[in-house]
């Protein structure tokens, strides 16, 4: 039942994050802003390693704060935390 109700979940963020990538999209304009980038495979995967790399050091630099105060927070779920914390500073106007 466990099991069933963790799939279940993940299911849901999976649409609703496909949900929110097609709302997002429809906004700016559709794909035809984003081609250049598709288009250039070499930036593209610059762009997702500098974007990566980011995300793990401001990962690092959260779990370093909240251990000076005594919480002890993984560095996975620190970059989850720091990935929901990107998508809001970027969809929230």
């Amino acid at each position: 039942m466990k099991k069933l109700l963790h799939k279940l979940f993940l299911v849901g963020r999976i649409l609703i994050g496909v949900a929110l990538l097609h709302v997002v999209i429809s906004k700016a304009g559709g794909w035809a802003n984003a081609r250049p980038i598709i288009e250039a495979p070499r930036f593209l995967l610059v762009v997702v390693v500098f974007s990566l790399l980011g995300t793990l050091v401001e990962a690092k630099r959260l779990t370093l704060l909240l251990r000076a105060q005594g919480i002890k927070l993984p560095t996975v779920d620190a970059c989850r935390l720091v990935a929901v914390a990107f998508f809001f500073n970027f969809s929230i106007p």
